[in-house]
């Protein structure tokens, strides 16, 4: 996606935030609007809201685990994945596997 599109999607979210702002789901794909624009700071404090609003949204954890990952916070994002593959996300599952990780 170029950078525009990005940009149009997140603000797309901020529009359904405003609307509903317990829509943990918008608050997610905005996050994945910055993880894609490199901001993953930005990200992380919109998958925590998602966290927030919904405490068992796996694939907000996977999510938030991608960009801690990027900032090379190793732990944290293993954690977040074990915590997505114990709520039955498969990609998590997938990925702790392949690397031989128990949740």
């Amino acid at each position: 996606m170029e950078p525009w599109q990005l940009q149009t999607a997140i603000e797309d979210c901020d529009k359904a935030i405003e609307l509903n702002p317990k829509y943990a789901e918008a608050y997610n794909n905005r996050g994945n609007g910055y993880a894609s624009l490199g901001n993953y700071k930005r990200a992380i404090e919109d998958y925590n809201k998602a966290l927030e609003i919904n405490p068992k949204y796996p694939v907000a954890y996977n999510n938030r685990a991608g960009a801690y990952w990027s900032l090379e916070n190793y732990r944290q994002a293993i954690e977040d994945l074990k915590t997505a593959a114990r709520l039955g996300y498969e990609n998590a599952q997938k990925s702790l596997r392949s690397q031989r990780i128990t949740w």
